[in-house]
């Protein structure tokens, strides 16, 4: 029997790795291996370092999370949500296993999970692609030059939290480097072809930020095929109902193992 396949965490904007800590223990029950990737726009030492681009951000999960997994000849399933799946890409040799396996090089890339990404084409940024005005969850230049954060928190991230649980969570968003979002993406993952049939949506119905109309105009956009599961939760579902998440990605990844 195969083994299973890493599962790679990617975070979103304005959020610190540790928030997908929940999320690694469900899958950990579930007896998955999981790696967590660190974004260097998210909390910055500073915000108006000019290296603070979207394609760095893509290039050091590689170098980091991704190449270590890869090098060890695993299968991975990508999980990513907003800002993390919409920057992930590369503008090299293929990730994906079924690209890799052509070039006689072990593992890759099975399948990736996404949820509440803005499909952002090569070469653009999400502020551009975002009709090029901050929405209005965003605040600008908060908390200091040069950093994004939500306003409010808890009705963009935690909607579907208890409101005790929800406070608690609204201290942990961090500042997220504008620049990032100003900047153009690399070729992203989800639009390689190698993944027709290997793509899961997890669509937010209780979505604060990108509520579900935002969503379907965003998949449509993507123009790949996108297998779409449904389920009542917020735009920071893996840390406020993680349980659920994990259930998909592991339904995920036992197809494609």
């Amino acid at each position: 029997m195969a083994s299973k396949p890493v599962v790679l965490l990617i975070p979103g904007g304005m959020t610190h790795n540790t928030c997908y800590n929940p999320l690694k223990a469900e899958l950990h029950k579930a007896g998955y291996e999981t790696v967590v990737a660190f974004l260097p726009s998210a909390d910055p030492a500073d915000p108006l370092d000019q290296s603070l681009t979207a394609a760095n951000d893509a290039r050091s999960v590689y170098e980091k999370s991704l190449k270590p997994i890869l090098d060890a000849g695993k299968d991975v399933v990508i999980y990513a949500y907003s800002y993390g799946g919409t920057v992930f890409g590369n503008d090299g040799p293929s990730f994906v296993k079924s690209e890799r396996e052509v070039r006689g090089e072990r593992g890759g890339i099975v399948g990736i999970v996404y949820m509440s990404i803005a499909t952002v084409p090569a070469g653009m940024g999400q502020l551009e692609f975002m009709g090029g005005t901050w929405p209005p969850f965003i605040a600008v230049d908060q908390p200091k030059k040069g950093l994004l954060t939500f306003d409010p928190i808890i009705p963009s991230l935690f909607n579907d939290a208890a409101p005790a649980d929800a406070e608690g969570l609204a201290k942990t968003v961090v500042g997220h480097a504008s620049r990032t979002f100003e900047t153009g993406v690399l070729p992203p993952l989800w639009a390689e072809r190698a993944l027709d049939g290997k793509r899961v949506w997890l669509f937010a119905n209780l979505d604060g930020t990108f509520p579900p109309d935002a969503a379907r105009t965003f998949i449509a956009a993507s123009g790949v095929e996108w297998e779409i599961v449904e389920r009542e939760v917020g735009h920071c579902a893996f840390v406020t109902q993680p349980e659920v998440v994990a259930k998909v990605i592991v339904e995920a990844a036992r197809k494609w193992a």
